[in-house]
Formats: structure tokens, C-alpha cells, sequence
């Protein structure tokens, strides 16, 4: 696997930060949603909470469009 390649899969997996600026919440408040049942799952890799790009943002989406 070629640098390029392993710089665009971690790019799929953000940190919480990451994905709390991605959502335009705090990182609190994305703390908060991660409880709720239909939130993505958080994963640890390594020693750091990440959540897939593509499952954040679909969720949002669903938010957005009233859970359709």
C-alpha cells in the first residue's frame, strides 16, 4: 500500500474533534449524540475515538431530512 493510499483510508476515520468540526457542533455535543441509538459507531484505534466519514455524514443527512 502506497502512502497516497494509507493517507486517504485514515482520512475516512476522523477524530472526534474532527468530526464535531464536520458537524459545526462542539465537541460536547457530539459526545452527547453518541448515545443516541442511531448514531454511528465510535471506534478506538489505537488509543484515540474515531468515527467513519461516510457513516457521520449520511447520519446527518438523515437528521437534516427528519430520519428518512
Amino acid at each position: 500500500m502506497n502512502v497516497e493510499s494509507e493517507n486517504r483510508i485514515q482520512s475516512n476515520w476522523l477524530t472526534m474533534k474532527q468530526a464535531a468540526l464536520l458537524c459545526n457542533v462542539s465537541t460536547r455535543t457530539l459526545y452527547a449524540w453518541k448515545r443516541l441509538p442511531d448514531f454511528p459507531r465510535v471506534r478506538k484505534i489505537g488509543s484515540v475515538a474515531r468515527v467513519n466519514r461516510q457513516e457521520i455524514e449520511k447520519w446527518m443527512d438523515n437528521q437534516w431530512e427528519g430520519g428518512k
